[in-house]
C-alpha cells in the first residue's frame, strides 16, 4: 500500500457577484483508492453543492463566488489517501 499526501490551493479574483464554479477537486473513494484525511475550505460565505458520480467515483463541489467585497475566493485543500498496489480491496489491506 502506498500512502500519498499532497496539499494545493486555488485562488481566484471574482469580477461580478454570482459567478459559477464547479470543481473536480475531490478525491475519489475507489475500491483501490481510500481517503485517509481531507480538509477543503472555502474563504466565502457561500453555499456548496457536493455530488459522487456513481460511474467514476469522482467527487466534485459546486459553488456560486461573491463579488470582491467579501475578497478573493481561496481553497485551500490537504488530502491524504491510500492506494492499494496489489489489487487488494482497501478495507481488506486495512
Amino acid at each position: 500500500m502506498v500512502r500519498l499526501r499532497f496539499s494545493i490551493e486555488l485562488n481566484y479574483q471574482i469580477a461580478t457577484a454570482g459567478c459559477g464554479f464547479i470543481f473536480n477537486v475531490r478525491a475519489a473513494q475507489t475500491r483501490r483508492q481510500s481517503l485517509v484525511q481531507e480538509n477543503l475550505e472555502l474563504s466565502q460565505p457561500v453555499l456548496s453543492h457536493r455530488y459522487t458520480d456513481p460511474v467514476t467515483h469522482n467527487r466534485y463541489l459546486r459553488i456560486e463566488a461573491i463579488a470582491d467585497e467579501h475578497g478573493p475566493l481561496v481553497l485551500p485543500k490537504q488530502v491524504g489517501q491510500a492506494l492499494s498496489t496489489n489489487g487488494q480491496d482497501q478495507a481488506a489491506a486495512g
